[in-house]
């Protein structure tokens, strides 16, 4: 059984770790590659976990954290956006990522009407999945990807 926890400034070892670990295993569905984070000083992780834009969740399962995502505050105050979704491959088709983006649903209603998300347009795993849960697709353009061969595709659930 999997058991959602919304972090705080404490649990910065334990999501440290979760995030390198997303990083390792999947760089191009986080955005960011393990070499960006490895040496970043623990004041850097600690800040994460007490920026009021940001909201983090975990997933832990059997005793091992097992997913990660977090809500962000967009710079005009009034967009949420669901990023940094991770869910080990060992803990896939386990209900963890149905509930960790959940949490940032609820987290989200009580701050704007709708959350958006970008997800690389290769993902189809994670298509399917924000599909499945009310994301449709949206005419806002996505980032470029690293290498320019397309662009991050961009997601938004209305919230009803």
């Amino acid at each position: 059984m999997n058991t959602i926890h919304t972090l705080s400034q404490d649990d910065w070892l334990n999501w440290k770790a979760l995030r390198l670990e997303a990083l390792r295993e999947s760089p191009a569905a986080i955005g960011s590659g393990c070499e960006d984070w490895k040496d970043a000083a623990d004041s850097v992780w600690r800040q994460q976990l007490s920026n009021p834009d940001l909201f983090h969740v975990a997933a832990k399962r059997d005793g091992s954290w097992i997913g990660m995502v977090r809500g962000m505050v967009d710079h005009d105050g009034h967009t949420v956006e669901l990023i940094s979704m991770w869910v080990a491959p060992s803990a896939r088709g386990t209900g963890a990522a149905d509930q960790l983006v959940g949490h940032i649903e609820e987290w989200g209603r009580e701050r704007t009407t709708e959350l958006w998300l970008s997800v690389m347009p290769h993902n189809e795993r994670a298509i399917a999945l924000y599909s499945r849960l009310g994301f449709e697709h949206s005419d806002e353009v996505g980032a470029p990807l690293p290498d320019g061969s397309a662009r991050e595709l961009r997601m938004v659930k209305a919230f009803g």
